[in-house]
């Protein structure tokens, strides 16, 4: 493939070889050319160019004609800023081409933008609750674990899966492309080649998301990867393990990851002779909780329209009245020394019969067939063990470790990689010999919210192959506390953030005295 490449691009150069040697020699009077000269340049260059990159493999080097194209036509930069631009005498172009010029550089920048480099993200669940807050609005950094080229490339730009306003699918899939992704500034570890860490808070594209769209189209998630490829996991009473050791003490949140603020379930027993002289009724202490706590009140509800369920009432009568909050430690510690609680216990799992078998949370069947009955006993605090599958890695499969691997056989590295043989395979080695050794070709993660008794995550649905992974969290931009707070300032809190925003200041400032010494000069004449 390199050779004919090779040929292609020497072809070029001698069927365009003059002319273009010509226009690099003049390229100083470049402002000069016509339109014809500077398209024929800009086109000749960009093929060239791409065939030199592919060549040497420098990916990034890829966007070096967008530059060149807004040097040559759009003009929105000036590139030697130190040098006072020349103004140039334009056509009149009327109202629409120059508002139609500009629309399309931003949408092109802004896609640009989009797919490669950063891209905003809204926290709709209270699955990373308190880490992450529902009503955060935050930047995924794609240049951390390193961009993926778009794998549906005809879509509508600046959208996800879905037409704003009139509904409808985004994309078309005339044209796909395999997975592939660019290199991040993140070096890769032992574990991940593209750098993920254990506490890194991950965006990724929901894998056991039964829409039929492609994987770059699938629903995006947030959680926190707390194992990688080839780590054990263990759920025992509420505490994870990770290759045999307790997650907190043994892998601890780095200086620049996400606080960890884990929420728990508790029952709380409260003194009702004593509440009463404080607090008119339940509703009035669920307000104070939520002023002081971050605890959502008794009377709100979520996205969906039901009940959040951070504080519900369990029983209430004159001498028992006990109620349910999802809290922090800390606040728990500072409840305690309320005159009207009389005990505070934390609480097990709630989930009612298999937690496999919700379809809405776990449409993939992940552990949830008749082959996964001895499954049915894990629950959201007694989980495991599993370990995560390594690329290369060959395991022996048996029917009593498949339910655990058969989503990856049959759809991650079967149906969605075009493979419709494998998955039979393993079945028919399996029945005729008891065993099937099978050999990873993608890394997997597991993912888990830090709100552990409130989150569908990895536990429910299963595995996320390397492949689904969009990003890393970057920062949040605003914050916005649906259910009565308002803006959450503390939040956006960031020496950058003011930086930018004095910045900003500064420019509509030089602005503004600009067009007013304008509208004076005119004035005086």
């Amino acid at each position: 493939m390199a050779w004919i490449v090779v040929s292609l691009f020497i072809l070029i150069i001698v069927l365009l070889g003059r002319s273009f040697i010509l226009q690099l020699k003049d390229i100083k009077n470049i402002n000069n050319w016509d339109k014809a000269q500077k398209r024929k340049f800009f086109w000749t260059f960009t093929i060239l160019w791409t065939l030199f990159v592919w060549l040497i493999g420098g990916e990034w080097l890829y966007f070096i004609p967008f530059i060149l194209g807004d040097v040559i036509f759009w003009k929105t930069f000036n590139y030697t800023f130190w040098k006072k631009r020349k103004k140039e005498k334009k056509k009149p172009n009327g109202w629409l081409g120059s508002w139609g010029d500009a629309i399309l550089f931003a949408v092109i920048a802004a896609t640009i933008l989009r797919t490669f480099f950063i891209e905003a993200y809204t926290i709709p669940t209270p699955s990373m609750e308190k880490s992450l807050m529902v009503g955060d609005y935050l930047f995924v950094d794609k240049t951390a674990y390193g961009p993926r080229v778009p794998m549906t490339p005809l879509s509508f730009p600046l959208v996800h899966h879905t037409l704003p306003l009139i509904g409808g699918q985004s994309y078309l899939e005339w044209l796909k492309f395999d997975y592939h992704r660019m290199s991040g500034w993140k070096k890769g570890n032992d574990n991940s080649p593209i750098g993920v860490e254990r506490n890194d808070c991950v965006v990724f594209n929901w894998p056991a998301e039964r829409e039929g769209r492609p994987i770059d189209k699938k629903e995006n998630y947030v959680k926190r990867c707390v194992a990688l490829p080839g780590d054990e996991i263990f759920i025992e009473n509420g505490i994870l393990f990770i290759n045999g050791e307790e997650e907190e003490t043994k892998y601890p949140i780095k200086e620049n990851q996400v606080e960890k603020k884990k929420l728990r379930r508790y029952v709380v027993k409260l003194k009702p002779k004593v509440l009463a002289k404080n607090f008119k009724n339940l509703q009035e202490f669920s307000d104070y909780c939520y002023q002081q706590y971050d605890i959502i009140p008794l009377d709100k509800k979520n996205y969906e329209g039901r009940p959040v369920g951070d504080f519900s009432i369990i029983k209430n009568n004159k001498n028992d009245l006990q109620i349910q909050i999802n809290a922090t430690e800390e606040d728990i510690s500072s409840l305690k020394l309320k005159p009207y609680v009389n005990s505070i216990l934390p609480t097990g799992s709630q989930a009612e019969g298999n937690m496999f078998s919700d379809p809405s949370q776990n449409p993939d069947g992940f552990l949830y067939t008749h082959e996964s009955s001895k499954y049915s006993e894990w629950d959201e605090e007694n989980y495991g063990p599993i370990t995560m599958p390594k690329a290369g890695e060959t395991i022996t499969i048996t029917s009593d470790n498949f339910p655990i691997y058969k989503q990856i056989i049959k759809r991650y590295e079967g149906e969605e990689m075009g493979d419709d043989t494998t998955f039979q395979k393993v079945k028919g080695g399996i029945a005729k010999n008891g065993s099937y050794n099978y050999e990873f070709e993608m890394n997997y993660y597991w993912m888990m919210g830090d709100n552990r008794q409130n989150s569908a995550d990895s536990r429910v649905w299963g595995f996320v192959p390397e492949n689904h992974i969009v990003g890393k969290k970057l920062f949040i931009w605003m914050s916005y506390d649906t259910y009565g707070k308002g803006i959450r300032w503390l939040r956006m809190y960031k020496p950058w953030m003011w930086v930018g925003i004095m910045i900003l200041l500064y420019h509509i400032l030089k602005r503004g005295i600009r067009w007013n010494r304008n509208r004076t000069r005119r004035l005086s004449k």
